[in-house]
């Protein structure tokens, strides 16, 4: 079969994530489709500034609010100042210049004095008053050699009480300052400590510290690359120093002045760069031992951190969130970004990508940011004391708040200062052109390919990367090297980060089997949940387990009320709240309380719930086939045979194929083989006789001409195969289908004009009958379109009339391509159509699958129906394997509908098998297809899946999303990281 061209109007709203290895890389899943009702952001009023505070504060609702500077105490460790302007001007003098500065044009109350440095801060010249100037300065000043001479202009106020503005002219320049004067006395008892600066939120200039005495500068402070200032200070007495920025007019901005000890013999116990009474007063450690008290008074025991350089476990080193990272070229002021040393931070840079050179960048909108970091911050829902208290606990913040803290280079300016520490454009921000797509035109940059391009490589261990794009509402992430993709809001900005601090849809990285749609797993993460929840909290429901479900009592209907009323409503299962029951098969019945049932709880109607993939492995041999696979058993071995290139391919495995769990390979198909002259480039199918001596084959060449051969024993592990056949000419069109009409083998195709038609199987004489006809209730031909052919097994008609068993087809229908399903009248003989059984149109090409699989646990009918299916819709041209399944309650028909596994398993296509001479388990194989860029070395692969109806014998919970994340945040980010002495992360979970 190749791949369908029939054109479906479709919407797709969905968003990617990462896989778990063993289906595709860790980039490569679809999202769920969002709720009609996404969750919002909870109202906030800010907190505001109180009589006596000071400093920066968090305002409570994910913004920063600063309250003004602090009075420094001449003693103090650390201390939240503003920074004034202070006029400077660096200059260059030619040999034999004589330079004259002036001030002039004071405002009222001004009183100006000038200064004039050499290159390493001595003063060589000070005029406070100059004679006939009044309160205005000049200085004169030749050099007393020859030759070029640095020097640094600086101009300031004569004291606190005259400030204002003036006018500084030197040479031919004049330009308006501003005259400030901010006096810090600092007391000095031990050589060794230096003054440093830090720039806050909101601060974006580079500072500059002069040692005084008296009226003139005795040293000027060095300003490193971030600009931050840095001074020694002396062993004693007491020294006045002015801090500012360096500037000429303008408001003061926030800084944090730091004692730092770190030079002092002893005093860097944890070597961070930070010294121990410094960290005393940051309330950071310096060992594992003892406790560490914050300015917000919270005492924090140091033996929680795993490593005293990063107290708070985020896998960014203390130094680098109290001082900013100085190790890399260019810097990176992440205190001025919003770093806080006591509380966990992610940073995230993200760039634009083009898919056409004019296209014009969408910047992500404020509201989506805001969003983004509520999830984070756990603001989504209003927390009782005793919940807020768990969810501390479980984060293990020092400051002992909830959440972790966003912040995000999005190439945009705040909307107002409160935002300064969630985002900005803070320099990293590109707009990342199209690339050729080897068709002549251009298309979207791999995103981790634009990260390794586009991000700085400063940047890496400390900032996670982004991309987004034009889009409706989807993402995809890679934890592998901490990229992700997104076109959606809020929601799909924090799910996707989400991934890259450990978490997966159903909680953690590596947990021990991959259950999507978890009912008891609340969470963002969760495609079920999707934009409907915060991160969950592990508290919400019972452990469930899909072979063993009790469905009376389930859940305290007064504790777990919430999960009770979830399954209800989310999940549409019928539940009795009063009595916390659940009716997890969908039959209409509660089983009695010590009585269990099997069913799929994980299924979630239009999501992509993956637990079907448990235990799924890849058949060995050269497998590159667009056409659907066939699956049979014979001789205690599992065969998947497939088509291409002109040969019918074979493999099998001798396992029982009852798979253990945790999740992993479930048997090696290790045997591969092909059988000459049954050519299958069109189509093929397999069925085992009645009495299981034989392996029945057909299969369609390329020509449309169709052979048959059978499979009936063994030789040193080759199967023995009878000669091939080939049948009489006859218009077969796409790929056949073998099933077991009662006990006769049937063959069951189209024509070219879509007319179906069926010959039975004579074992006898290894021979066909005439074919024949499917023939409506009028008499009329049954046809189907022509867009492949169709899926056929035995079942109950669903009308619950009858239980026993009768022929089920079902294909596309001709004009629209939505899936039918027909079952043949046992009184008449003749093909009726379950219309009232089947979605209003749910579009199929190629061959669906189609399996009964009864059911001793159901009530009210005798099993469960599946049909899986491509829907050939995607914009894309990829067709993800979809599932529909049969329910009981509210109705009897196909109701449970939904992607197989996720948007991004595409495939060419499907079979299914259940044997009950085996065992009673559902059985899939697909061939898969997909992009290459996206999928690498699982493009055109056979996929061969043992519990395909999400069965599997495994206890899954609900998982605490803020436990993971208190490693996962630190332990995916510190891989990233150039230092070669890492820190350590917080221990697991």
């Amino acid at each position: 079969m190749t791949r369908s061209s029939f054109a479906v109007c479709a919407t797709i709203i969905a968003a990617c994530a990462a896989e778990p290895p063993v289906e595709t890389p860790p980039d490569a899943a679809l999202e769920p489709a969002a709720p009609a009702q996404p969750l919002a952001l909870p109202a906030c009023t800010p907190d505001v500034c109180t009589a006596g505070t000071c400093g920066m504060h968090d305002d409570g609702c994910g913004g920063v609010l600063w309250c003004g500077p602090c009075a420094c105490p001449t003693s103090f460790e650390t201390c939240e100042i503003e920074t004034p302007v202070i006029a400077e001007v660096a200059l260059m003098l030619s040999p034999g210049e004589t330079l004259t500065v002036t001030t002039s044009n004071l405002s009222s109350g001004a009183d100006s004095v000038l200064h004039l440095l050499d290159n390493t801060g001595a003063q060589l010249a000070i005029s406070d008053d100059a004679p006939g100037l009044g309160v205005a300065s000049r200085i004169v000043y030749t050099p007393s050699s020859l030759g070029q001479h640095f020097v640094r202009i600086v101009a300031r106020a004569k004291s606190a009480s005259t400030t204002g503005t003036a006018t500084l002219t030197y040479r031919t320049v004049s330009q308006s300052i501003a005259l400030s004067y901010d006096d810090v006395a600092i007391a000095s008892s031990r050589a060794g400590d230096r003054l440093e600066t830090v720039g806050l939120p909101g601060a974006a200039a580079s500072h500059v510290v002069y040692a005084m005495n008296g009226g003139s500068i005795t040293a000027r402070g060095v300003t490193n690359g971030l600009g931050n200032a840095t001074l020694g200070l002396p062993s004693s007495g007491t020294t006045h120093y002015l801090i500012g920025r360096v500037g000429t007019t303008g408001a003061a901005t926030p800084a944090r002045l730091l004692r730092n000890d770190v030079a002092i013999a002893g005093h860097d116990t944890d070597n961070d760069g930070l010294g121990n009474d410094l960290e005393a007063a940051l309330g950071t450690c310096s060992t594992q031992t003892g406790t560490a008290t914050g300015p917000d008074g919270v005492t924090y025991a140091c033996g929680n951190s795993a490593d005293p350089r990063d107290t708070d476990g985020d896998g960014l080193h203390d130094d680098w969130e109290v001082r900013g990272r100085l190790d890399v070229s260019p810097g990176l002021p992440l205190t001025r970004w919003g770093a806080d040393p006591r509380h966990k931070d992610i940073f995230v840079e993200v760039d634009y990508g083009r898919t056409t050179a004019g296209e014009t960048e969408t910047k992500i909108a404020h509201d989506d940011l805001v969003l983004w970091a509520a999830f984070f911050a756990d603001r989504i829902s209003t927390l009782s004391t005793a919940t807020r208290l768990a969810h501390a606990v479980s984060i293990q913040n020092p400051d002992f708040q909830v959440g972790v803290r966003v912040h995000v280079d999005a190439g945009v300016a705040p909307a107002s200062p409160a935002w300064v520490a969630l985002y900005g454009d803070w320099g990293g921000h590109d707009v990342i052109d199209p690339v050729d797509d080897g068709n002549g035109g251009t298309t979207l940059i791999n995103y981790r390919t634009s990260r390794d391009q586009h991000m700085s490589t400063s940047r890496r261990g400390v900032f996670r990367y982004g991309l987004k794009v034009i889009g409706a509402g989807g993402g995809q992430t890679s934890s592998d090297n901490l990229a992700s993709t997104y076109s959606g809001g809020g929601h799909t900005l924090a799910h996707e980060t989400g991934h890259t601090a450990q978490l997966t849809h159903d909680g953690r990285t590596n947990s021990t089997a991959y259950v999507n749609c978890k009912p008891n797993y609340p969470s963002i993460m969760n495609y079920a949940y999707g934009d409907a929840v915060g991160f969950s909290d592990g508290n919400g429901a019972p452990a469930l387990n899909n072979a063993r479900l009790a469905e009376t009592g389930v859940a305290d209907p007064v504790y777990q009320a919430t999960f009770l009323q979830t399954m209800q409503s989310t999940f549409g299962y019928h539940v009795d709240l009063a009595a916390g029951s659940v009716d997890w098969n969908y039959d209409g019945v509660f089983a009695p309380a010590g009585e269990t049932v099997e069913a799929y709880a994980n299924f979630h109607a239009g999501a992509e719930c993956e637990f079907t993939r448990e235990g799924m492995t890849k058949p060995a041999g050269p497998y590159t086939t667009t056409i659907s696979p066939a699956l049979a058993h014979f001789g205690g071995r599992t065969f998947v045979f497939s088509g291409a290139a002109g040969t019918l391919h074979w493999t099998y495995t001798t396992s029982g194929l009852h798979c253990r769990v945790p999740h992993g390979t479930c048997a090696s198909f290790s045997t591969s083989g092909s059988i000459a002259g049954l050519g299958s480039d069109r189509g093929v199918d397999a069925l085992t006789l009645p009495a299981g001596d034989k392996v029945l084959l057909v299969g369609l060449d390329a020509s449309h001409a169709w052979h048959w051969a059978t499979i009936t024993g063994w030789s040193l592990s080759q199967p023995i195969v009878s000669s091939v056949k080939t049948f009489p000419v006859e218009d077969l069109q796409d790929e056949p289908t073998l099933a077991l009409d009662g006990a006769t083998p049937t063959l069951f195709y189209r024509d070219a004009t879509g007319a179906l038609f069926k010959r039975s199987y004579i074992a006898s004489a290894d021979a066909w009958s005439t074919a024949t006809p499917l023939l409506d209730g009028n008499g009329n031909p049954v046809r189907m379109a022509l867009l492949g052919s169709l899926g056929a097994t035995m079942a109950p008609p669903l009308d619950l009339s009858t239980t026993q068993s009768v022929m089920t087809l079902v294909f596309g229908a001709p004009s629209t391509g939505c899936m039918q399903m027909w079952h043949r009248s046992p009184t008449t003989a003749r093909w009726v159509n379950d219309a009232a059984n089947m979605p209003s149109c749910v579009h199929v090409v190629g061959r669906p699958a189609i399996a009964f699989v009864p059911d001793p646990d159901l009530a009210t009918y005798a099993g469960r129906l599946h049909i899986v299916y491509m829907p050939g819709y995607h914009p894309s041209g990829q067709d993800p394997a979809r599932q529909l399944t049969s329910v009981a309650w509210p109705a009897s028909k196909m109701a449970q509908s939904a992607f197989y596994d996720n948007e991004w398993m595409d495939v060419f296509g499907i079979d299914l098998l259940f044997d009950p001479a085996f065992d009673d388990d559902l059985r899939a194989a697909f061939a898969v297809g997909g992009d290459p860029d996206r999928h690498g070395s699982d493009y055109q692969h056979l996929r061969f899946d043992p519990k395909a109806d999400g069965i599997t014998d495994f206890t899954y919970t609900d998982y605490d999303d803020w436990r993971t994340m208190r490693t996962g945040i630190c332990a995916t980010i510190e891989h990233d990281s150039s230092v070669t002495d890492p820190v350590i992360c917080p221990w697991a979970p």
